[in-house]
Formats: C-alpha cells, structure tokens, sequence
C-alpha cells in the first residue's frame, strides 16, 4: 500500500478533524432554515389575525373587546377542569335557572349591551327597509320615495378643556326622503332617533346636541340580561316591531307636512295608555273621595243606631229579672244574711224567666168600651088595665132628627093604673059595649151611651179608595216625530262613529296591556277604518253645508 492510500484512508475515518468541521456546518444551517421557516410561520400567523381583527371591525364586532362571548363556556371547562371526574355530575347542577351566577364586570357589561344595541340597530333598519320597499311600490317617482343607508361602525371623538379625549363607538344609519331624513344613533348608553330636514344634515354632522330627539330608547343592563326602557317604562321585545313600523309612520308624516315640528314618539301610537301626572292625581283624588264617602256613610250609619237605641222608651226596654233569695246553709230563722244566695245569672236565660219578660214587657192595649148590653123586655103575666094615652106632640117639620133629645123614654111617661072600680049590678040590662082593639104595651127604648173619644194617634185615617198604578194609566199620545235631513243624519252618524273610535281605542289599549297582540293589532285596523269612513262621512256633511255643528 502506497504513502497516498494510506494518508487517504486516515481521511476517511470518522474521528478525523476534518469531517466533523463539515458535519457541524451542515447541522448550523439546518437550524437555521427551521427557525427562518417558524418566523415565516408566525409572520404569517400574525398577519393573518391582524386581517381578521379588521375584517372583524368592519362588521361592527370587536375581538379585542368581545370577551363575554364564550365567557359560559370557558368558566364551565374551566370549573370542569378544576374539578374531579367525581364532582363532574354535581357541576350543571348548582346552575340555577339554566344560567351561570357570574361576577360580570363592567367591561365585560360594555361590550355586552354593545353587542345588544348593534342587534336591535339592525333589526330596526330590517324593518324600514321592508317598509320602504313596500312604500316605494305606489311612491316611486315622487318626492316621498324612499332611500336608505343602512347602519355601519364609526368612532366619535369627544375632548373639551377638562378632560382628555375619549372616542365612542357608534352605530348608525339614516332613511330619507327627497326633502326628509331620519337619522338613526346607537352607542352603549341610548339608541337615538332623529326626524329633520334634509338641508340640516350636515349641521346635524357637526352638531347633534343642538337637535331635539323624535326618539329614545336606554339599554337597562342587569348582568348578561338587557333590556330597553322606553319612557320610563321597560318594553317587551314583542312589542319592537309596531314601535319600529311607527317610527317609519313619523317620517312619512313629516314628509307629507302632517306633523307638528315638536312632534315626539309617544306609546300612545302604538295603543298603550300611560297616565300623566295631572290624570294619576285626579285619579288619587277620586280613589280619596270615594274613601272617605264610605267612611262617612258608615259612621252616620252608627250614630243612627246608637240614636235609636237612646230613643227607645222605659216600658219596651227589657227589664232585667228579679233576683230571688234562696235558702242557705244556715236555714231560714237563723235571721243572718248569710242564709241567702243570689240567683246566678244563668237562670235569667232560662226558657221560662224569658216567657215571663216577654209577657211582662208586652205593650199595653188600649181599652175600648163594651156596648151595654140590651135589657130583655118584661112580658106581664096580665094584661094590664088600659091607661090613659097622651098623645105626643108631633115634631115641627123643620126640625131635623138630630134635634131630636137622646132619651125618649123620658118624654113618654105612661100612666100608673088605677085600681078597678066596684063593679054595681045595674038594674036595668045594658046593652053591651063594643070591645075596644087591645094595644100592646109600650117596651122602653134602651138607653144610648155617647161615643167613646180616641186620641189622635189611636184614630185611623180613613181608606182612599184605590188609585191605579202608573203603569196602568193610560199614556199620553206620541208626538209626531219630524224626518231628520240629510245633513242632520249626518251629523248624527259622525257622532256615533267619535264614540266607536272611542270604544275601539279603549279596546286596543286593554289588548296592549293584556299583552293580546293579535287582538291589538284587529283593533287598530279596525280604527283606521272607522277613521276613513269618519272622513268621508265629514266631507259630505260639509258639502251639503251641515246647518249645525256635527256631534
């Protein structure tokens, strides 16, 4: 083996100084390229999370800020984690109502009423843009076609003299006509809708505080939970779509000229009654009126009674029962007070003590004189001798039976009989006389007793004769009834259709408190009908130039 083969053998060995070196170069650079290709990677990660956060702002959502979405379920994996596999079945169960007790600060509060008020933005502009579409059907061309930019993000900045600057986050969009706009404003503390000219638009840019809002509507914020407060009153979420659909209404209304310039959105559009101050205290002031009638009425009900039972007399008041003595321990001579016991008061309830008070207490009749009885007329056993018989003076004929005296037994006396005669044998025969007709002996009249005299309160009045009822009268004849003209049958169908409107509100406004939406919404279309036929029924009334006032 040659010197040259031999020195290239040694080369070749693997210990050799030489073939290291290159084996550490090749690993440098393969270290190298790794770390070039994971800063490549992270580059790329990095500007591919950069682009989501902007995609992400552009649809009005903020990663950086929105952290209460997923915040159940990361506290749930990560009580679950902390947890045993044996306390897992007990985890779902401490969660009352379906809903995790958590502390939610207030930032994470912010970033969930933001997310609430870019929804409930968003939903309104649904509903104004499928108003518009169906307005624009018989509006296309004219000055109340309808256009509309729907909501976007943009940040507001606000600074003065006190305090730093400080950017709001806001949510908004516009409908508008060719002469009107609407401007609708959300941020996290109120959702604010505008109604002004077109022209004004870019004052209102510069300035919104100088403008009076049509509308407002402030997010109530209790942990996760939000709601909308519209007039000091929270709002049912049922109830957004007729508020929505009365805000689009109010534009059109300005644009046709029909509102006032000071007009506000009240819940009296959408059929909800609410009573204002003064309303609430005549309200109060007749609730306190009724009140106190009633406690008058009963308090003059007890002086009655009391009064009555002071006015009753001595003799119909219940006297009370006697107590009677018995017999003692001691016996009767024993002469010691003692010896006697009062009867106890349960004997004064007895069922006989009772029928003796009655009886005792009963009023007293009054007396009224018996008639004399009649004397039975005395017949004699003979008939006696015939007296001498008086005639009676007549009574003049002027003289009235009344003058007549009350005792006729003492005008007529008769004569008291004579003993008979001897009787002598005449000498001579006598012819016999004719018998004269027996008259019957005079009876005496019974004697009258004068009429006993009553006193004025035991004196009946004397009966009326019957009288038929009123019902029973007969009625007056009607009077000719004159045809009304058509201007006063008129004025009497507009009169009669102002108190439907009326029943028909009060209607609407029960179903709205009732939460009776289906109910609701029959009753205000229902009252829109009655308002045509209401306009109609004015204008003939003033064609035919009504002569009165129309009711």
């Amino acid at each position: 083996m040659s010197q040259k083969d031999s020195s290239s053998k040694i080369k070749a060995q693997p210990g050799a100084p030489g073939t290291g070196k290159r084996a550490g170069s090749t690993k440098y650079k393969m270290q190298a390229a790794q770390l070039a290709q994971e800063a490549a990677k992270i580059a790329a990660q990095q500007e591919a999370q950069a682009k989501a956060q902007k995609e992400a702002a552009a649809r009005g959502e903020s990663q950086s800020e929105d952290t209460v979405r997923g915040l159940w379920k990361s506290r749930v994996l990560a009580s679950y984690k902390s947890k045993g596999a044996k306390d897992s079945n007990t985890l779902l169960a401490k969660i009352s109502d379906g809903k995790a007790a958590l502390e939610v600060g207030d930032r994470h509060k912010s970033a969930n009423v933001q997310e609430v008020m870019v929804s409930t933005v968003d939903k309104m502009f649904d509903v104004f843009q499928n108003c518009a579409y169906e307005f624009n059907k018989i509006a296309a061309g004219t000055e109340l076609e309808i256009n509309w930019i729907r909501p976007f993000l943009s940040k507001e900045v606000t600074a003065n003299w006190q305090q730093q600057e400080h950017a709001n986050l806001i949510f908004s969009g516009r409908v508008s006509t060719r002469r009107w706009t609407m401007v609708v404003k959300g941020t996290v503390e109120e959702v604010v809708v505008f109604i002004l000219p077109a022209d004004k638009l870019i004052g209102f840019a510069l300035s919104a505080n100088n403008f009076k809002p049509y509308f407002t509507m402030i997010p109530i914020s209790e942990n996760l939970d939000v709601r909308w407060q519209i007039e000091e009153h929270i709002m049912p979420p049922e109830l957004f779509h007729n508020i929505y659909k009365e805000l689009f209404n109010g534009l059109i209304r300005f644009a046709r000229e029909e509102a006032h310039p000071d007009e506000v959105f009240t819940l009296r559009q959408i059929g909800i009654e609410i009573p204002t101050e003064n309303e609430q205290a005549k309200k109060e002031e007749e609730i306190a009126r009724q009140k106190a009638y009633q406690d008058a009425f009963f308090q003059d009900m007890r002086s009655r009674d009391d009064f009555q039972t002071k006015q009753v007399p001595e003799f119909a008041k219940p006297e009370l029962p006697r107590q009677l003595p018995t017999p003692g321990a001691q016996g009767v001579g024993s002469g010691s007070s003692s010896g006697w016991k009062q009867v106890p008061d349960s004997a004064a309830h007895n069922a006989d003590n009772a029928r003796l008070m009655a009886e005792r207490n009963r009023p007293i009749q009054p007396i009224t004189p018996e008639a004399a009885p009649k004397p039975q007329p005395v017949i004699p056993q003979q008939a006696p001798p015939l007296p001498q018989m008086h005639p009676q003076p007549q009574p003049q004929p002027h003289m009235s039976s009344t003058m007549t005296p009350q005792w006729p037994s003492l005008q007529q006396q008769p004569v008291a009989p004579q003993p008979p005669l001897p009787q002598v044998q005449p000498s001579a025969p006598v012819a016999p006389q004719p018998m004269m007709p027996q008259v019957p002996p005079v009876v005496p009249s019974p004697p009258k007793f004068p009429q006993p005299q009553y006193p004025q309160a035991m004196q009946f009045p004397q009966q009326q004769p019957p009288q038929a009822p009123p019902y029973q009268q007969p009625a007056p004849p009607p009077q000719p009834v004159r045809p009304a003209t058509f201007p006063e049958a008129l004025s009497a169908l507009l009169g009669t259709l102002d108190q439907e409107l009326e029943v028909v509100a009060k209607a609407g406004s029960d179903a709205f408190a009732q939460r009776d939406l289906a109910r609701a919404d029959a009753a205000l279309k229902f009252s829109g009908r009655l308002s045509e036929f209401r306009t109609l029924a004015r204008e003939l009334w003033e064609y035919y130039g009504g002569g009165s006032k129309p009711q």
